[in-house]
């Protein structure tokens, strides 16, 4: 395992403080070689400001970090602690793990073995999303927290092995997964569905 910061190195970097600049050097990677990192881990942000300039960074500046066609893992923060629902004209748009993920696939990644992302439960990723970087990188173990995830996006062309399900207690998203998961024939193993219920205002 290997401890190093994703931006470009200066010379003689400005003093500052922890409050200012994130320490980007805590990200997390483990090698198959020096050259190339076969996993990514984000979970070292406990900061959501700091990992939404981690993600403004690497999408502004090129980086130096390579990695493997194949990632074993890509792991991210908490992107949101659960909280009540908001009206829709209120909810927002993030795309924090559709940039990383493009920005992999930037790098040559071709592969995901496992994709990790604890998601908001409100104003998370589009099912469309979390579905299209699925079939991209041929990930083969999910846990995408996401409410009510349609898996209609994963009729073919899927290569899931393993699926992690979160509800909200939505009765027809429950039985839209029985109708839908004996046609996901590639899933040998699915976890109880998780209850992550969000309270009323």
């Amino acid at each position: 395992m290997i401890q190093g910061p994703l931006l470009k190195e200066t010379e003689s970097p400005p003093t500052t403080t922890v409050e200012e600049t994130p320490d980007y050097s805590l990200v997390e990677y483990t090698t198959e070689s020096r050259l190339k990192e076969s996993r990514l881990d984000l979970s070292i942000f406990d900061n959501s400001h700091y990992f939404e300039r981690f993600v403004l960074d690497i999408r502004k500046f090129p980086t130096s970090v390579e990695f493997s066609e194949v990632l074993r893992d890509v792991v991210f923060p908490d992107l949101g602690s659960p909280v009540a629902p908001v009206k829709e004209d209120y909810r927002m748009e993030y795309f924090e793990a559709e940039h990383v993920l493009q920005w992999l696939k930037t790098k040559g990644v071709k592969k995901i073995v496992k994709i990790k992302v604890p998601d908001r439960l409100v104003s998370a990723h589009e099912d469309r999303t979390v579905c299209c970087y699925v079939k991209a990188f041929c990930v083969r173990h999910l846990d995408w927290r996401k409410l009510d995830l349609c898996l209609d996006g994963l009729d073919e062309g899927h290569t899931i092995e393993t699926l992690h399900l979160y509800s909200s207690g939505n009765r027809a998203v429950v039985d839209h997964w029985l109708r839908k998961l004996p046609t996901l024939s590639q899933v040998s193993s699915l976890d109880p569905l998780h209850r992550a219920f969000t309270e009323p205002d």
